[in-house]
């Protein structure tokens, strides 16, 4: 068997760039393995994994504090730590195995492109995802969205090959993974209903039924979580669901901006728009009956993304599909491979954004981390290893937390989110995250508002009684740590 492998691989030229990209990137992302936990790492997924570490790999909700789970299925943390458990329970082990993972979307994306398109244009596909901005900064991160977007790329492998019984397990992990699986029963559903030429029958509702059917994994989960927890959607997501026209124009026009314009996509989107239009109406036509499971995979997406919270990195689930239907269009022109170098050298500046806080789709969150590091090893100098209150914020206090985090090697600290006379130091950071999810999200953080006049007191004053023992900026982040006199 792993000889007729070999020979396979060796007798094509696809298969071996394929693998030499796999391995290109591997390397590449090791160096990233180390990097301590960022944002809703530090809040979610990481103290999920590290909970399920300590008391063991479960899926039920009512095994795990609901403020640590808030509310989502469990397969993610439960998968990744039943693995890690293996290579030794670490941060590390755990990027180890998203970056596994982060390889087979790669490979499973080229096999779904290779439905659409020839085995050139699906390296071709293989290849631009992976230098994508916002899958190479997800490709080692605690996150769901690499497993999300590499078990709904199998869906509709399996789907394509009516491999119902394939379909139904990876459909039904899909499910217990995030909410966000539902797009893609939609976008079957849509799709078949297209097909029968937007005709309600009863032989169109059993299609739909039976490939729906892995979410009753779902429901099942919901009813559990209801019996265990009290609710079956965490009501903290639920009251981030706005179906305000204003709201719904806002978000909508930012989803399709990240889909289709953000991080360079916009020279790949103009140019397949530009050779659509050049085409006849039956070359059309064709186009959109071939693509338009994909299509209407990515216009669900849209919809939904639109009446909840928002987030770039959630789209990584259908970023494979969009490359896959640009792609299906340039082919078709006078574009060659060669093109692809073009693209990348034009995409560059849009990599990573240095100036602007944009959480964790690209690598500029690197920055972020570097510089909470250096405020957080400062803090534990100047502390010496001993019992310190410290006020802190989100992600500052988390990072504080505990020592597998990968920031502090104090233990002592005592954290609170609410001044007082108590409290001995203040580590202040520029809180970027916050003017969008206000803006857009309409998140009420409830953040001790005396904090700025607290620390803007202590900036412009000589008399205060708060001492600025340390102030650093990295482009747009800014780590200050203050020593009260109370």
């Amino acid at each position: 068997m792993t000889t007729q492998v070999f020979d396979r691989i060796k007798g094509d030229k696809t298969l071996q760039l394929l693998y030499a990209l796999l391995l290109l990137f591997a390397i590449l992302k090791a160096w990233h393995l180390n990097v301590p936990l960022f944002h809703d790492e530090l809040g979610v997924y990481g103290r999920a994994f590290f909970y399920m570490i300590d008391n063991g790999p479960q899926l039920l909700p009512g095994g795990m504090d609901h403020y640590i789970s808030r509310g989502h299925p469990l397969f993610f943390s439960f998968f990744v730590s039943s693995v890690s458990l293996i290579l030794g329970g670490s941060y590390i082990a755990a990027r180890a195995v998203i970056l596994v993972l982060s390889l087979a979307l790669l490979l499973s994306s080229y096999s779904l492109a290779k439905e659409f398109t020839s085995k050139k244009w699906a390296l071709i596909t293989a290849t631009c995802l992976s230098f994508q901005p916002l899958f190479f900064a997800q490709s080692t991160l605690i996150l769901p969205e690499i497993l999300l977007s590499l078990l709904g790329s199998l869906c509709l492998l399996f789907y394509l090959k009516k491999s119902y019984l394939m379909y139904f397990v990876t459909a039904s992990l899909l499910v217990l993974t995030k909410e966000t699986s539902v797009v893609i029963f939609a976008g079957i559903a849509l799709f078949e209903w297209h097909k029968n030429q937007f005709k309600i029958s009863f032989q169109l509702i059993q299609t739909i039924i039976k490939w729906s059917l892995p979410s009753v994994f779902f429901l099942a989960f919901l009813v559990i979580q209801k019996y265990q927890c009290g609710y079956f959607l965490y009501p903290y997501h639920t009251n981030l669901v706005s179906f305000s026209l204003g709201s719904l124009a806002i978000r909508l026009t930012l989803n399709m901006v990240i889909l289709f314009l953000d991080q360079g996509r916009f020279i790949l989107t103009f140019a397949a728009l530009l050779v659509l239009y050049k085409m006849s109406t039956p070359q059309k036509k064709l186009f959109l009956k071939n693509n338009s499971l994909l299509i209407a995979v990515c216009l669900m997406m849209l919809l939904f993304s639109s009446i909840n919270y928002f987030m770039p990195r959630y789209f990584l689930l259908v970023i494979p599909f969009y490359l896959i239907i640009v792609f299906n269009l340039i082919q078709k022109a006078t574009y060659t491979p060669k093109h692809l170098l073009v693209y990348f050298l034009l995409s560059l500046p849009f990599q990573c954004n240095f100036f602007i806080f944009r959480n964790d789709d690209n690598m500029g969150y690197l920055i972020v981390v570097q510089n909470m590091q250096e405020s957080i090893q400062e803090l534990d100098r100047i502390t010496e290893g001993k019992e310190a209150l410290v006020f802190a914020q989100f992600p500052e206090i988390n990072a504080l937390d505990f020592v597998h985090n990968g920031y502090t090697n104090n233990p002592n600290y005592r954290l609170t989110t609410v001044y007082s006379d108590s409290v001995e130091y203040i580590l202040k950071s520029g809180q970027e995250y916050i003017f969008m999810d206000k803006l857009i999200n309409k998140v009420d953080y409830n953040l001790d508002p005396r904090i700025d006049s607290i620390v803007e007191d202590a900036m412009l004053s000589s008399s205060s009684k708060v001492e600025l023992l340390y102030d650093k900026k990295h482009f747009f982040n800014r780590q200050r740590i203050f020593k009260t006199n109370n």
